[in-house]
């Protein structure tokens, strides 16, 4: 995904369905039929994705960039944290109001709410389990943030692994990352990425870091 935004390219429908495994176990990113230009994107008028994985600003209809991708990557983690389909008791149009609009749970049936419904939550996201490290958690919520502009772009992800990747090898968990639970420790994350971040006026793509070795500390 680092590749393909590079390149100026939005996959727009990134899922589990569209993700596949050579006989290396190199992962693979497959159906690039709605894929789009990040330059036109904003011209196209037809409802790509599917609405388990589709950012907030696209089933607004709303203007959108590279970000929708990150967003669907971050529910891509979580299905791997907890193996399950997000909003697995919804149906895919309940899944979506419960992204983007509000939804009332009553006995645990999810309503569809109108403009009478009392409601209790907006911009529903999935349950983070308990047991998922919290470095992984603060991670996922910068993915699946509601404002594209405070989402990490896919280089920055990639340093975030390679963070845990280091962390898991040397040590044999991410409990050693900094607790993202923390307030402090969630601002130095967000720090971070915020160094990280291209100072492109223009919004362009951001460009790769200078060295792929060094790696700023979290802690």
């Amino acid at each position: 995904m680092e590749y393909i935004h590079s390149q100026g390219v939005i996959h727009r429908d990134l899922k589990p369905e569209n993700i596949l495994f050579d006989q290396d176990l190199c992962v693979k990113i497959a159906d690039f039929g709605i894929a789009c230009e990040e330059a036109h994107c904003d011209t196209l008028t037809e409802d790509p994705g599917t609405f388990r994985w589709m950012a907030p600003e696209m089933i607004k209809h709303k203007p959108y960039g590279r970000k929708v991708d990150v967003y669907s990557f971050g529910l891509l983690l979580w299905e791997m944290a907890t193996g399950r389909i997000p909003y697995e008791e919804m149906t895919p149009v309940q899944a979506a109001f419960a992204v983007v609009d509000k939804v009332r749970r009553k006995n645990d049936v999810i309503c569809i709410p109108n403009a009478v419904n009392a409601v209790l939550c907006q911009n529903s996201r999935p349950v983070v389990p308990p047991e998922c490290p919290a470095a992984l958690q603060a991670l996922i919520e910068q993915c699946w943030g509601l404002h594209p502009d405070k989402r990490p772009d896919f280089w920055q992800i990639v340093k975030v692994l390679e963070h845990f990747e280091s962390a898991l090898a040397q040590y044999g968990t991410l409990d050693t990352v900094a607790n993202m639970n923390c307030q402090d420790h969630k601002k130095r994350l967000l720090h971070w990425i915020h160094k990280l971040k291209p100072s492109h006026a223009d919004g362009g793509l951001a460009p790769p870091p200078k060295s792929s070795t060094s790696m700023p500390r979290l802690l």
